[in-house]
């Protein structure tokens, strides 16, 4: 018998909480929701960390495998070093997580859940069987408000507060500049964030056909969830 624990999804928000003056939070949060075959509900397990603590990739990824640790849930080493791995490199390819995005004084807290599904199975046949989603049954994550409601009780926040989620989009939901070889981008172009040059290597293109840095945009969309350029709202 052996453990099998999968990453589904990792989310980002930006958490926006005002909270009593005698009630501290973490400005960085993160919740896993591990689920199980024979539950219905995920069960969730918090870890706060500063976020300083985002400030490199290395330092991305020990948070990353303490915060695994803490969940007392995962046991097989290969197991931890997969979740740590795959969540770690999300979040830096994802959110430039480590480039100083949100590392500034006035930053944002943050909220990172992943969802996690994990199960006991019998050899290579169960494992097989699990990666086509058995054990999940192709039932959706939990919504937002459900996330609120327990990261409430996580905290133990019982009246005189105001919390709520803001998602905040990853690259990986902008097309990248390089498509099949396609030139999406102008010779001569310029990022309107940074004002340097574009090339397809480093650029993305947002719904809204403007194009910029990766890095650029994905700093930009912590504060502001809009483009720079027409002010679309990236939600």
């Amino acid at each position: 018998m052996m453990e099998v624990a999968v990453q589904e999804q990792v989310r980002v928000f930006e958490l926006r909480a005002e909270l009593q003056n005698n009630h501290h939070i973490f400005p960085g949060q993160f919740m896993f929701l591990i689920k199980h075959r024979c539950s219905w509900d995920p069960n969730s397990y918090m870890f706060g960390f500063n976020l300083e603590r985002l400030s490199s990739p290395n330092s991305i990824q020990q948070l990353v495998c303490e915060a695994v640790f803490s969940t007392k849930q995962i046991f097989e080493e290969t197991n931890v070093k997969s979740l740590t791995n795959s969540i770690s490199k999300y979040l830096v390819d994802n959110y430039s997580f480590g480039l100083e995005t949100i590392t500034e004084p006035d930053s944002p807290k943050v909220l990172i859940v992943v969802d996690v599904n994990q199960a006991w199975v019998f050899g290579k046949m169960g494992c097989q069987v699990y990666k086509r989603g058995w054990f999940d049954n192709g039932e959706a994550g939990v919504d937002e408000e459900g996330i609120l409601m327990r990261l409430t009780c996580s905290l133990e926040l019982r009246s005189g507060f105001l919390m709520m989620l803001v998602p905040v989009p990853g690259l990986g939901s902008f097309e990248a500049c390089d498509r099949g070889g396609e030139t999406l981008v102008a010779d001569g172009s310029t990022c309107a964030i940074c004002l340097e040059g574009l090339s397809n290597g480093t650029c993305v293109k947002t719904p809204c056909s403007h194009a910029f840095h990766g890095r650029c945009i994905a700093r930009w969309v912590w504060r502001k969830k809009s483009c720079p350029m027409c002010r679309n709202i990236y939600m």
